[in-house]
């Protein structure tokens, strides 16, 4: 670790070296300006605070991201259940990943500790998690907007859509609008595999009525099935389109005066606010 006078001027920081907590505690209480923390290689070097209830982690007034990886301690996440309060009304964002030793006993707790705050989530390379174990995350994180996750931890029934869910409840869409789907290479059941079929039923029903943008890693194979794919890219248009005609969520609000005449198509096109705010569908070959 640097020194914290080295590290007041830094927005994030990422943490290399695999340190005790009460080192990094008392590094990061320093650093008021500080929004992203990566720790990598998080230790099992922690250690409760001597008195019990005493004062634990203490995380910067500003921060937005903190990333875990690495051999957590159970303690380390025992304390921060026990005191999601500490976390700055900046915090948002939440990334695990590369933990081999958390399971989804451990995971959905700090998630529902964390409700109330957390609208971005990442959930990848945790081999100890087993398939279907976190269907219900999006029923977790009421707020959640953005979320990369692995197929390998959700299955069929992945959110919980009602059965009898359609597109004339459209205000219950759920909030998420930004969805990435990995894999990490592990194989379930077959036969209770989320698949591109269910996530086009959840966007056709609009149950992901406010989804905007949608990326599938190759890693999930699922490049090799072009006509579906094909229509999962064209669902994402056409739920654009609709939120568009009748000025739904994110398009509700705009000014659309100087634009009134225009068709979807040349919005989307031909104006600065059309093409920063198109839906995009996206295949990500490095992941």
């Amino acid at each position: 670790m640097h020194s914290a006078r080295r590290l007041t001027r830094n927005f994030n920081i990422r943490v290399s070296e695999c340190i005790s907590f009460q080192s990094l505690n008392q590094t990061i209480r320093q650093l008021g300006d500080l929004r992203e923390l990566y720790l990598p290689r998080c230790s099992s070097r922690y250690e409760p605070p001597a008195t019990p209830g005493g004062p634990s982690i203490r995380w910067p007034p500003k921060l937005e991201h903190l990333a875990l990886s690495g051999s957590v301690s159970g303690q380390f996440l025992w304390d921060m259940l026990q005191q999601p309060d500490n976390f700055p009304p900046t915090f948002s964002s939440l990334g695990i990943y590369h933990s081999p030793g958390l399971d989804q006993q451990g995971i959905r707790p700090l998630l529902n500790s964390l409700a109330a705050s957390l609208t971005v989530v990442e959930l990848r390379d945790l081999p100890a998690v087993k398939q279907g174990r976190l269907n219900g995350v999006l029923d977790w994180l009421p707020n959640l907007v953005s979320l990369t996750i692995a197929l390998d931890y959700i299955d069929s029934r992945f959110g919980n859509m009602p059965p009898d869910f359609s597109p004339a409840r459209w205000q219950e869409a759920k909030p998420l609008y930004s969805l990435t789907l990995v894999a990490c290479g592990r194989t379930g059941d077959p036969s209770r595999s989320f698949t591109m079929t269910d996530l086009f039923t959840m966007i056709d029903e609009r149950f992901l009525g406010r989804l905007r943008y949608l990326s599938i890693a190759w890693s999930t194979e699922w490049q090799s099935e072009d006509e579906v794919l094909g229509a999962l890219d064209s669902s994402i248009d056409d739920l654009d389109k609709e939120n568009w005609l009748e000025r739904r969520w994110h398009y509700q609000d705009l000014d659309f005066t100087d634009t009134r005449d225009m068709e979807y198509e040349q919005w989307r096109t031909n104006t600065a606010m059309g093409r920063s705010m198109r839906p995009r569908f996206r295949l990500l070959k490095n992941r």
